[in-house]
């Protein structure tokens, strides 16, 4: 007996490491643009401060860009090429002008009204061009690196198709051959696509040679020669959802998951009162109120899809259950409950941090690393706002069902 307590040490590590193990953990980064600087700050925190390790990150628009570096944890690369990213290594055709206040400081942006008109005349797809972005993706992801990447872990891509209006996801899983490099460039392609917002940047389409060498996205859809790809912002600016859908696609135990969600915005609203009577200004409006609204839905749905659900599902007599015990329920409040749950937590910019830099598309400097030290301070109640659910797993499983029902996660099996 005089070795029992190395065996109950031994034992107690290998139930902690299995349990280590078994537990899945993600990262969604949402889109932002130039605002994304915080969310990566929030990202090194998470990942170098509180030492999460995330099976795959999932990332929309500015998520999209960054993700692979942060599979790779490579946070130094990552702020250096994001925050000394400028308008001109983005823009190949830049359609916007800038106006700044008596400070010095930019606070509104326009449409260059000429090139704008000129190019709906010669039927331009849309008003700017992001070639520039093309190059810089390439340059920050060549070929050793990238192969890198993707030997450390995955990370997965939302793209919106604007030909048929669903959005798509696409695995580096799929996308890892080392003795063909063109699955690197159209997975690239994938990322630059993510990031393209629809009018002002470049609408790409999809070509034959990559039909043929990759015909589907990672749920099995077909891809169709000339469909055209932009920011999937305008369906899935918060991929929680998708998250959601990979724990509970990758999970085989009762094991409590974590999903972080980095949203690089403000929890509420933030468009100030407008004044402009004039066409352009109020298309850039338009498109950040329904920004805002994706982004919103984003977030919220999923709590409302999972009480509508829960009433439809659950015995007759509980069809009138208080709120209070449909959250006992979504919560797993039932210790015997053999599922397990999923802690999501969501992770807001605070007021102040976006007041210091409200315009996603302007690139400045100075202002990034401001916002990304903010970030990575992850000062509860002043930088970033956090709040968080625990989501029981076979609930989720009912929202997953849901969601395809109501065509709200596009491409997932209903069973």
């Amino acid at each position: 007996m005089k070795y029992a307590p190395f065996y109950l040490v031994l034992l107690f590590f290998s139930t902690f490491l299995n349990q280590a193990i078994a537990q899945k953990k993600v990262l969604v980064v949402s889109g932002g643009g130039a605002r994304g600087a915080w969310g990566g700050g929030v990202a090194q925190h998470l990942v170098e401060k509180q030492k999460q390790d995330y099976d795959v990150v999932i990332g929309t628009s500015t998520g999209s860009l960054m993700a692979p570096l942060i599979v790779q944890e490579d946070f130094v690369r990552l702020r250096e090429m994001y925050t000394s990213v400028t308008t001109k290594s983005i823009f190949s055709v830049n359609p916007f002008r800038f106006r700044k206040n008596d400070e010095g400081r930019v606070v509104e942006a326009d449409i260059r009204g000429f090139r704008a008109v000129k190019r709906l005349v010669f039927g331009k797809k849309t008003l700017g061009e992001t070639k520039n972005l093309r190059k810089l993706i390439e340059q920050t992801y060549p070929a050793e690196k990238y192969q890198d990447i993707v030997s450390k872990g995955e990370f997965i891509i939302a793209v919106a198709n604007f030909t048929n209006s669903d959005e798509y996801y696409f695995s580096s899983n799929d996308y890892n051959n080392e003795q063909d490099d063109r699955y690197r460039k159209i997975m690239l392609d994938h990322i630059w696509r993510s990031s393209n917002q629809p009018l002002f940047m470049t609408l790409d389409c999809s070509g034959k040679n990559e039909i043929r060498l990759c015909p589907v996205d990672m749920d099995g859809r077909r891809l169709v020669e000339g469909d055209c790809w932009v920011d999937a912002g305008i369906r899935d600016n918060v991929p929680l959802l998708r998250g959601i859908q990979y724990v509970l696609e990758n999970d085989d135990d009762d094991q409590d998951d974590v999903i972080d969600v980095v949203i690089n915005n403000t929890e509420g609203i933030n468009i100030e009162d407008f004044e402009s009577k004039k066409i352009l200004p109020s298309l850039i409006r338009t498109i950040n109120i329904l920004s805002y609204d994706v982004r919103f839905n984003d977030v919220n749905i999923p709590g409302e899809l999972i009480e509508n659900t829960l009433r439809q599902v659950l015995p007759e007599t509980m069809q009138r259950a208080s709120d209070e015990e449909l959250a006992n329920i979504m919560r797993g409040s039932d210790e015997n409950d053999e599922f397990g749950n999923i802690r999501i937590n969501l992770h807001f910019m605070t007021q102040p941090v976006f007041d210091a830099h409200p315009l996603d598309l302007y690139f400045n400097k100075e202002s990034m690393n401001n916002i990304w030290e903010k970030g990575l301070a992850f000062e509860e109640g002043k930088t970033v706002i956090i709040k968080s659910e625990m989501l029981n797993k076979r609930v989720a499983m009912l929202l997953i069902k849901e969601a395809k029902r109501q065509h709200l996660l596009a491409g997932l099996s209903e069973e």
